[in-house]
């Protein structure tokens, strides 16, 4: 489980305790609201980009069409 800040179409950043080298790459699941106040899974493979003390820049890897369109709506 990871607190996301900086959501954007390309990546995110992922507050987590977690200490993945930068490089990985791994499958992950994102829940964003939709228009009724629910809310909808997307499978996402995510790389890590960036590592801090805080945790960790993801880079969004061939976003499926649907996420970039709940984004594009958020």
């Amino acid at each position: 489980s990871m607190q996301i800040r900086d959501l954007s179409r390309t990546g995110l950043f992922a507050v987590t305790e977690e200490k993945l080298p930068v490089g990985a790459v791994f499958l992950g699941e994102l829940r964003l609201p939709v228009a009724d106040l629910t809310e909808h899974a997307f499978e996402v493979r995510v790389r890590v980009v960036r590592r801090t003390e805080l945790g960790l820049g993801l880079e969004l890897v061939s976003p499926q069409p649907a996420l970039l369109a709940a984004l594009d709506a958020c």
